[in-house]
């Protein structure tokens, strides 16, 4: 541990959340939408397909679309957990 004098940085920190409400709400509207059309387009390419394995690849690539638009969700939502970890 280091020595970081009478006012440490943990002290001085300044939240980015006070102001991150509509922001944060847009982007959870934003998650949604995306999570809604990965769904829409799950549900057509299930009933178009006829081929079994063309159906369950495409369906593997959305899921992995989704997967990683929720996990980018995360990382912008609460941007300081990852410093926090760090730490």
């Amino acid at each position: 541990m280091r020595y970081e004098g009478s006012n440490p940085s943990l002290c001085t920190r300044v939240s980015s959340r006070v102001d991150a409400g509509p922001e944060r709400s847009r982007v959870l509207v934003r998650l949604y939408m995306a999570m809604i059309a990965f769904v829409v387009l799950g549900a057509a390419a299930w009933m178009t397909l006829t081929d079994q394995r063309l159906r369950l690849i495409t369906l593997a690539i959305l899921a992995m679309f989704a997967v990683k638009t929720w996990v980018r969700r995360k990382e912008i939502v609460r941007p300081d957990r990852e410093s926090d970890v760090e730490q």
